[in-house]
């Protein structure tokens, strides 16, 4: 059949809009989707600078009066070395006040020479908020962080989503998921994935966090799987729900979001089973919490998370 001029430009507009229609619902398709990863779950560790957090000397730009806090990012580094961690996820919260992109070169390079890959990185804050300024200070300190961890190499961010307040629920889903979209844009700019951990709030569990990544419908979002943070009757049906969606996994000795009978001792094999059968790809960055001093806990956590992964 012959078309005319008007024929032929509207048969060409609907054909147009039927891909971009296909390439919309793909996107939202792989977005809502468990992470496909190749080969056989490969996981590695990691540390928290967290886990020596009494020891920087510098915590959210405040120099820490304490005699034994002398620990800066570099030295992290080499305790990392020294102990035999795979990896390194550094925070924000220990970096100088006037730090700047020399200082990050120069841990880039302490790093590299060291045999140390940085993991990660991880932030504080909440995007649970309502469109105002605080909101706008938080979104743009998840951007700034986000060129950071591009400078150095890490292939994630952590962030928190916040808690509810006041607020309703679904108000406080959206607003995490707008502002998250809007963070997650600058990632895909960076190359750097934004990890929204389990932390309590309005991801306090499976159906919290799922709501909100699969919401968000980017590849540039995933899960920061705190292992510990899971305060419900079954942390592991949380941990296997959450899991195919993970880029990273905090990994804690004890879930310390169980709140009727205290800390629960938890049964890492397990959870590394689970996270296989995800085939989850990535590290495991011990986050110590418990009272005993670090320098003696870690090494003997270290081989116990060697052994969970030799299992």
């Amino acid at each position: 059949m012959k078309l005319n001029k008007r024929q032929f430009f509207a048969r060409a507009g609907q054909a147009a809009a039927g891909v971009a229609a296909l390439a919309g619902a793909a996107t939202a398709t792989q977005a809502v989707e468990p992470i496909v990863r190749p080969g056989a779950s490969r996981i590695r560790p990691s540390l928290c600078a967290y886990s020596l957090r009494q020891f920087f000397k510098f915590n959210s730009g405040k120099v820490n009066p304490s005699p034994e806090a002398t620990l800066d990012m570099f030295q992290f580094i080499d305790y990392c070395a020294k102990e035999g961690w795979d990896a390194a996820e550094i925070t924000s919260y220990y970096f100088p006040p006037d730090f700047d992109n020399a200082y990050l070169a120069r841990l880039k390079r302490h790093a590299a020479l060291a045999g140390v890959t940085v993991s990660g990185a991880s932030i504080g804050g909440s995007l649970a908020l309502a469109p105002g300024a605080e909101r706008e200070k938080q979104i743009a300190k998840v951007k700034e962080w986000l060129r950071h961890a591009s400078f150095l190499g890490a292939p994630y961010l952590r962030v928190f989503a916040g808690g509810k307040g006041a607020k309703d629920l679904e108000e406080a889903r959206r607003w995490t998921v707008d502002a998250l979209m809007e963070c997650a844009a600058e990632g895909e700019k960076q190359g750097v994935m934004i990890g929204m951990e389990d932390h309590g709030g309005i991801v306090a569990d499976a159906d919290g966090v799922l709501a909100i990544i699969q919401a968000a419908k980017t590849e540039w979002l995933g899960v920061n799987l705190d292992v510990g943070n899971f305060g419900t009757e079954d942390p592991y049906e949380d941990i296997r729900r959450c899991a195919p969606y993970a880029i990273n996994s905090h990994w804690k000795p004890v879930f310390s979001g169980y709140k009727k009978s205290g800390p629960r001792v938890a049964d890492w094999p397990r959870i590394v089973k689970i996270l296989r059968e995800a085939n989850y790809h990535g590290y495991l960055a011990l986050e110590y919490e418990l009272k005993q001093d670090p320098h003696t806990a870690l090494p003997d956590l270290l081989q116990k998370t060697r052994a969970a992964l030799a299992a």
